[in-house]
């Protein structure tokens, strides 16, 4: 720590200097990375690490094993890595894909509008884990947690905020995004002339769809943003959508008007289908196809990563695409991050790291509550109730035990089909399967045990809302 420090430096003058001034010397920003701190080097750590795991050749006895986890996660590996089959394929996956959801307009100019049901795509797009438009979610009810609800609040946008749309000085990140979404759609087989044309109006609507949406600020207290209500209830409030007809394609069945649902955002919702109204059906299947064909194109042949690098060099400054191994390794462990935290946790996890944690975390719950009951400016109530919540946090530590059976471990992904070439339809599989047992939950009682992290990641924090410490390869990852 202390060769990080720059002590020339005032810290009456520049406190950060003095503390850190040296870091950036020492530890410059890597090409393939925006940004770079103690996190991205224990990451990259950590990344090496799996890479091994994943390309250590699959054991004799599990060769045959087609319901094995982790030979599913080698295989999505190698899926990935095997540029030579990518290549070949180009963009055929996603155009077949594409043309199975209704074409995508951009790249047919002989669309037929009255072919086309926003509702319906959307709520097919959502079956592939993606919320456009709509957030749509089942989770444990946050004023009732032992209770999993049907949740509805306003998305994301193509850019990072709302304010990359509507402040002027981002003008630069607005015009790159235009032209990501240019090159993509040409890549893709659009003309230019019709791929600009359909750009500038798919852009006005997102803009246009930026200004309804709120900001962070505006969105700090959850309590006033929250509205518990059914759906009969929300049909009366918002029924240009048929929120049944949504739901019972999302939820996989159908679906009673006094099922209750918590809506975040009812004013955007009631916004968006008045701009709905007002908007061509072109650009609107444009625009829900152009959100879910920026993802997919990661799953293609690299002539869409240099594009995409090309526009993230000038939105976040990032220099190099990372390698493909990176991305890889990256892809595996978010899909399929318990069967990667398998493989880890046997070869180099230190079980005395994980109690040597817990026992930390147990003196850190101590130790609150000796200063709380010293407190004086909090009533005897509130320091009971105080009392009772920490005691009641639950504690991830390490890894769940189950990962360590190899039954429990391979029923957790027995849904999910794995071919070892066909890198883009893994990955559908895989979002396809995240989507089903998120929404199958609904229903049923709130496991408070559930893991939703994979162990190997490096994190460690608490969430309010599940009154849950969770500590993953934090600690242990820096020893390797």
């Amino acid at each position: 720590m202390l060769k990080y420090m720059d002590r020339s430096a005032d810290p009456c003058e520049d406190f950060y200097q003095f503390a850190c001034g040296n870091w950036a010397r020492h530890n410059p920003i890597p090409k393939d990375k925006a940004a770079y701190d103690t996190f991205e080097m224990i990451r990259e750590s950590l990344d090496s690490v799996l890479k091994e795991l994943l390309e250590d050749p699959i054991p004799r006895r599990l060769q045959l094993n087609a319901d094995d986890a982790t030979v599913k996660a080698k295989y999505l590996f190698h899926s990935c890595m095997n540029y030579e089959i990518l290549e070949q394929r180009m963009e055929r996956p996603l155009i077949q894909l594409l043309d199975e959801l209704g074409g995508w307009p951009i790249l047919r100019p002989d669309w037929d509008p009255e072919k086309f049901d926003w509702l319906l795509l959307v709520a097919q797009l959502r079956l592939y884990n993606n919320d456009i438009l709509i957030s749509e979610w089942v989770a444990p009810d946050i004023k009732n947690s032992d209770q999993y609800v049907i949740q509805f609040d306003q998305t994301s946008l193509g850019l990072p905020t709302r304010d990359y749309f509507l402040q002027p000085s981002n003008t630069i990140y607005l015009k790159a995004y235009k032209n990501y979404l240019i090159k993509i759609s040409t890549l893709l087989g659009a003309s230019l002339r019709n791929a600009t044309t359909d750009a500038d109006e798919l852009i006005e609507f997102e803009t246009k769809l930026a200004k309804i949406t709120s900001s962070p600020d505006e969105r700090r207290n959850v309590s006033e943003l929250y509205q518990r209500m059914s759906i009969g209830k929300l049909r009366t409030l918002v029924p240009q959508i048929n929120w049944h007809r949504y739901l019972t394609i999302v939820l996989a069945r159908p679906t009673n008007v006094s099922e209750p649902v918590v809506v975040y955002a009812l004013q955007y919702i009631q916004d968006l289908v008045n701009l709905l109204s007002k908007t061509s059906p072109r650009t609107i299947a444009n625009y829900l196809l152009w959100r879910f064909v920026r993802h997919r194109v990661n799953n293609l042949d690299d002539r869409f990563q240099e594009a995409k690098q090309k526009f993230y060099y000038i939105l976040f400054g990032r220099e190099q695409a990372p390698s493909r191994w990176k991305n890889c390794v990256a892809q595996v462990n978010s899909n399929m991050g318990m069967a990667v935290g398998s493989m880890f946790v046997k070869k180099y996890f230190d079980e005395k790291s994980k109690n040597d944690t817990l026992a930390m975390t147990r003196e850190i719950q101590r130790s609150f509550r000796e200063l709380l009951n010293q407190t004086i400016w909090i009533d005897d109530e509130t320091k009971e109730l105080a009392t009772e919540k920490v005691n009641a946090i639950l504690l991830r530590i390490g890894y769940p035990d189950f990962i360590l059976q190899s039954e429990l471990l391979n029923e957790r992904y027995k849904d999910v089909v794995i071919h070892p070439d066909k890198y883009f339809e893994n990955t559908l599989n895989i979002l396809q399967h995240l989507t089903r047992v998120e929404q199958d939950r609904l229903g049923s009682p709130v496991n408070k045990t559930l893991w939703n992290t994979a162990p190997a990641v490096v994190n460690a924090y608490y969430s309010r809302s599940k009154n849950r410490i969770s500590q993953y390869r934090f600690l242990h990852v820096g020893l390797n």
